[in-house]
């Protein structure tokens, strides 16, 4: 069914933008850059690996977050 495959879709954008934001925070302790210069702008916070930095405001719907660098 067309649900079905909409929540199929959902979880696969949602695992990408997890395996996303792993990259980023692999990449930037590689090249020993700081990690709060790299920001992000999400609606959904409930990815593991990530600091909010800044929440919505009246006018925006979108978290800054920047990825945790163990």
């Amino acid at each position: 069914s067309n649900q079905s495959r909409l929540k199929d879709e959902i979880n696969r954008i949602r695992e990408d933008i997890s395996l996303l934001i792993q990259e980023v925070a692999r990449l930037s302790r590689k090249v020993k850059l700081d990690p709060r210069s790299i920001s992000i702008n999400l609606i959904n916070i409930d990815y593991e690996g990530i600091e909010i930095v800044k929440r919505p405001g009246r006018f925006s719907r979108y978290y800054t977050v920047v990825p945790r660098v163990r």
